[in-house]
């Protein structure tokens, strides 16, 4: 830790946090000087799904932080820290003194959660592999301005050396005359496709709203006005805001639990000023689809408005997200009971294995008052928002609860720990 007076140059924390990746084994893609995707440690990953970037404070001058943002797991800033080893003091060039307030600005949203269970061991119920992706240039999405003028790039990557579909995205900027990977200051987000947005202002028709490019250019070919944002999910810039004002808004969620947050967060944030808001999803009801996949199982519907998506009420996006949110703490759970097991069965023979399963199991403990939490939310909005999709809802939750429940009480009557082959046991500390 950097003292009083003595300042760490500007960067310092990315290279703490690369070389404690670098050290556990995980790999790294570059994406400019000051970012890189890397594999999570909390799970095992195919592809990258990591993202680590560095930012600077530009309030106080004192270097900046380390950006940590999982597509995959969503896990929170503190607990990939800790699973590398890491404080979230370490994030930081120079964190502020002991009760300073830190800049917003540079302080990763998550950072400023206190940890609750330290770092996890490392898995040993699902070794990780190690694949040299070959990425190759599939797509390249430029953003203008509504002048017509180049100003972000989304370039999207795609891998299929595992025999499985990996994808990547990398962003990059126009600054002047090149093309620059990391973010020029005072830059200004654009919509993708701001045609479509003076085209819905003219001639009042719905303007779509997707997550992601691929879905904008999916609607668009079918003759629909579209656009999205860049940089994913959770970041819709404020400043995009007032481009929907006065217009006939359509959002469409994809089917996951970034999918329904990021619909709420945009309507409550264009309900106000819109004409009007439509929540739309697509008709196949399966985990992560999307409107390619509604238009690719042949369910896109010419004659409809909406094109046979179909239109929930605003309300209903919080059961929804509230039911995702218990699979995605189940699957948590799960493999948390499994590295319990397995560290339990190791007690006696590899040092630090009684530890280890304790650490595990009060993860999966974590996990399972999660649900329980969630469903306590889901039964208050019940009362206020009665409807068939949040008691459907509501019974998926109790019974995720249920089984996380009973499968967390089996767990508890555990078998004798195993001995060495002379029966003297080994002795540890836990």
């Amino acid at each position: 830790m950097a003292s009083r007076h003595q300042l760490r140059r500007p960067g310092t924390a990315l290279d703490d946090v690369r070389n404690a990746l670098q050290a556990a084994g995980h790999s790294i893609r570059p994406r400019g000087p000051e970012a890189f995707m890397a594999s999570c440690p909390l799970h095992t990953d195919r592809s990258p799904s990591l993202s680590v970037g560095w930012r600077e404070n530009t309030r106080t001058g004192t270097g900046g932080a380390v950006l940590l943002h999982c597509f995959s797991c969503q896990s929170p800033a503190d607990a990939i820290a800790a699973a590398l080893g890491l404080r979230l003091t370490d994030l930081f060039d120079n964190p502020p003194a002991t009760g300073q307030r830190s800049p917003r600005a540079a302080q990763p949203k998550a950072a400023r959660r206190a940890p609750a269970l330290g770092p996890l061991p490392a898995r040993i119920t699902a070794p990780r592999q190690h694949t040299d992706h070959q990425w190759r240039r599939a797509r390249v999405y430029t953003y203008l301005t509504p002048t017509g003028t180049p100003v972000q790039q989304v370039i999207r990557e795609e891998c299929t050396c595992t025999g499985y579909p990996h994808k990547q995205f990398r962003q990059r900027y126009r600054d002047g005359r090149h093309w620059v990977y990391r973010k020029p200051h005072g830059f200004t987000p654009v919509l993708y496709r701001p045609n479509a947005i003076q085209a819905a202002t003219k001639t009042d028709a719905w303007i779509w709203v997707t997550e992601g490019e691929k879905d904008a250019d999916t609607l668009t070919t079918l003759g629909r006005l579209a656009t999205t944002n860049a940089q994913g999910a959770a970041n819709f810039p404020t400043e995009l805001v007032d481009a929907f004002a006065g217009l006939h808004v359509a959002i469409v969620a994809d089917r996951d639990l970034a999918g329904y947050q990021r619909a709420i967060n945009l309507h409550q944030r264009l309900h106000a000023s819109a004409a009007q808001v439509a929540i739309l999803l697509p008709a196949p009801d399966v985990d992560k689809a999307d409107v390619s996949d509604h238009v690719d199982a042949g369910l896109w519907n010419r004659e409809d408005a909406f094109g046979g998506l179909t239109r929930i009420a605003p309300t209903d996006l919080h059961p929804l997200a509230a039911a995702a949110k218990a699979r995605r703490a189940a699957q948590r759970f799960d493999i948390a009971l499994c590295e319990a097991r397995a560290h339990h069965t190791l007690r006696g023979m590899v040092p630090g294995s009684a530890r280890n399963a304790a650490r595990w199991l009060a993860e999966a403990a974590h996990q399972q008052r999660t649900v329980q939490h969630t469903h306590h939310q889901l039964q208050h909005h019940l009362n206020q928002h009665s409807s068939p999709t949040a008691h459907t809802a509501a019974r998926a939750v109790e019974a995720v609860f249920q089984r996380l429940t009973n499968d967390y009480r089996q767990h508890r009557v555990r078998p004798a720990p195993h001995t060495t082959n002379d029966h003297s046991p080994v002795k540890e500390s836990a």
